[in-house]
């Protein structure tokens, strides 16, 4: 992930990627750890972190509400976890969806509702907090 050659590092996000879409969860270390190179100088890596974030967290099957909840629970599975610099990255790559518009207002809806119902565990709520100041912030 963090050679001196741009397609070294383009091939690791793929094959984390790939990985984790195929079901290997273990992977997630490395997802977590590709959330660095957001920060990255060059276009083209950044791009690719964005581009494979967005295909992994804001992607659904469901174009519906049903969709907009999966969305929404798997950020919440994200953000869980995170070390402070992984929570700053994040904290940037959502800025970036926010300001292209790439995170979906029923999402971000559904964020707030998880925020306001007791019906979620406080982690779940906490966890929305930080999501949703994290799109305001941008």
């Amino acid at each position: 992930l963090f050679s001196k050659t741009q397609t070294d590092v383009l091939e690791v996000i793929s094959f984390f990627v790939t990985c984790y879409e195929h079901g290997f969860n273990d992977m997630l270390f490395g997802i977590r750890k590709m959330l660095a190179l957001v920060f990255n100088s060059e276009k083209v890596i950044k791009d690719a972190v964005i581009n494979a974030y967005k295909s992994l967290y804001l992607k659904s099957d469901d174009d519906s509400l049903q969709g907009s909840i999966q969305i929404a629970k798997q950020l919440l599975k994200l953000i869980k976890d995170l070390s402070i610099c992984e929570r700053e990255a994040l904290e940037e790559l959502i800025g970036e969806f926010a300001i292209s518009n790439e995170l979906d207002n029923s999402v971000i809806k559904i964020l707030w509702e998880f925020l306001a119902t007791n019906e979620q565990s406080a982690q779940n709520r906490l966890n929305s907090l930080i999501l949703l100041g994290m799109i305001i912030k941008r």
